[in-house]
């Protein structure tokens, strides 16, 4: 699902660095669900991931995930049984990320030719937040600041321009 809404992500990126400022928090609707203390969260390096994957979800790995998890999300979660859905449901993971399309061009000298093959288009994925699904909104936890309950397309411009729903399969 790609976000959208560049304007109000805009103002919610400025947000963030004032230190959610009671009023505007309400007129973005946004909420405020747990205060942290962000120098502790920052020292512990307690953010989206420890919070809704190590907190809420009791997954052991996620106290220091990998470097896979950014690089490539998806196929992370994958092999600790969850699969991607496209319709989300009560707790299940919303995860964010920066889509970038890049095109590979190949060049073959032929003889005393050069020949162009045609372009592949390849997608990179980085995941840059994660939160869970409940009633229709996101709870999660902003870098080092608060948990917040916020709308899917109510985040940073810095969470990336794409979501994947994710579910644990039993």
């Amino acid at each position: 699902m790609k976000i959208k809404n560049i304007r109000k992500r805009r103002r919610i990126s400025l947000l963030s660095m004032k230190r959610y400022p009671a009023k505007e928090l309400s007129e973005l609707e946004l909420k405020i669900l747990e205060r942290r203390n962000n120098s502790k969260d920052w020292s512990r390096r307690y953010r989206c991931v420890q919070y809704v994957l190590g907190c809420l979800m009791q997954e052991p790995w996620a106290k220091d995930p990998p470097e896979m998890f950014w690089n490539n999300g998806v196929a992370f979660l994958r092999s600790k049984g969850y699969e991607v859905v496209n319709k989300p449901e009560n707790y299940d993971i919303v995860m964010y990320r920066d889509v970038k399309a890049t095109m590979l061009q190949a060049k073959v000298k032929l003889f005393s030719r050069t020949i162009k093959l045609p372009g592949i288009k390849l997608k990179n994925a980085e995941t840059k937040h994660i939160g869970l699904y409940e009633d229709g909104k996101v709870i999660s936890k902003w870098g080092n600041m608060h948990v917040l309950v916020h709308k899917i397309e109510d985040v940073p411009l810095v969470y990336g321009n794409d979501v994947v729903f994710m579910r644990k399969e039993d």
